[in-house]
């Protein structure tokens, strides 16, 4: 059986910092926010549209969402 570990915590709190450090693999979220200059598709994140994310909210295997601000993230079990 895999096991999850979720890091959470505020924007800018080092998550991303804690995970480069463990030895595992990384989930790469799914967004609807736009990329930034330093992102790349599929390993920062995997960018996607509005309607897109309404169908995979939609699906059963959505395991993890979250909303900041306007935009919206979120992991399926596909992923792991």
């Amino acid at each position: 059986m895999k096991k999850i570990i979720l890091l959470v915590g505020e924007t800018c709190s080092g998550k991303d910092t804690v995970a480069n450090l463990l030895p595992y693999e990384k989930v790469v979220s799914f967004t609807t926010r736009p990329m930034r200059p330093s992102d790349i598709q599929g390993v920062t994140h995997n960018f996607i549209t509005d309607k897109e994310m309404d169908k995979i909210e939609r699906c059963k295997t959505l395991i993890a969402k979250t909303k900041t601000g306007k935009y919206r993230y979120c992991a399926t079990a596909d992923q792991i």
